[in-house]
């Protein structure tokens, strides 16, 4: 808080895109943190703007892909769908490989919101693929959670519980992420009548 005060101080009266972009940049991931996704998307939006007036592509890349995560958390699929799909061209063109698999792990999980389940599956199998090989273990336990979902969505309940014990297994020195595959395998046993094994996971991720 105090180094953004000390910039907006800095800049004061200044018209300068590059720092706002940046600025706006790092007030979007204090807003996160802050657990303010209003104020994030706003600075993500204006970030991303200036980025473009820059001509500063890859950012502006960066920030599309920002932009479609956080309109996922605030429940716009539609429009994050949109938003990731353009990230996703953009970051092909300018052969950004690591970004796009991100941009593909996300995507899969705003599709699984919009109903599109066969292409949610399909590409979050994709981004599973990519950041195996990348040796990204905690990209891929995340992604593997969201596999997981999607089977549960599908009723392809041998699946959803492998895919969770996987994800469980990667993000062990992860706990925040692992809370929510440890959750996911929750509904999983529930979905499948294993109602002890099912309250014991719920308890373990609330923990």
């Amino acid at each position: 808080d105090e180094l953004i005060l000390r910039l907006e101080r800095s800049v004061e009266g200044r018209d300068d895109p590059k720092v706002a972009a940046m600025l706006h940049q790092l007030r979007a991931f204090r807003a996160s943190a802050a657990s303010d996704p209003g104020a994030c998307l706003q600075h993500l939006q204006r970030a991303l703007a200036s980025f473009e007036q820059t001509g500063d592509a890859r950012n502006a890349c960066t920030m599309r892909a920002n932009l479609g995560c956080m309109l996922t958390e605030l429940g716009d699929f539609d429009s994050s769908d949109a938003m990731l799909r353009s990230a996703l061209t953009a970051a092909g063109r300018l052969g950004l490989t690591d970004l796009e698999t991100v941009i593909l792990h996300n995507l899969g999980h705003a599709l699984l919101y919009r109903g599109k389940i066969d292409e949610a599956r399909m590409i979050e199998q994709r981004a599973i693929v990519a950041f195996h090989a990348q040796g990204a273990l905690r990209l891929e336990g995340v992604t593997r959670t969201y596999a997981a979902k999607i089977a549960l969505a599908s009723g392809d309940l041998a699946v959803a519980e492998r895919e969770a014990r996987a994800a469980a297994e990667m993000l062990t020195a992860a706990p925040p992420l692992r809370a929510a595959a440890v959750a996911i395998l929750s509904r999983i046993l529930l979905a499948a009548g294993r109602t002890p094994e099912s309250l014991d996971a719920a308890r373990e991720a609330y923990a």
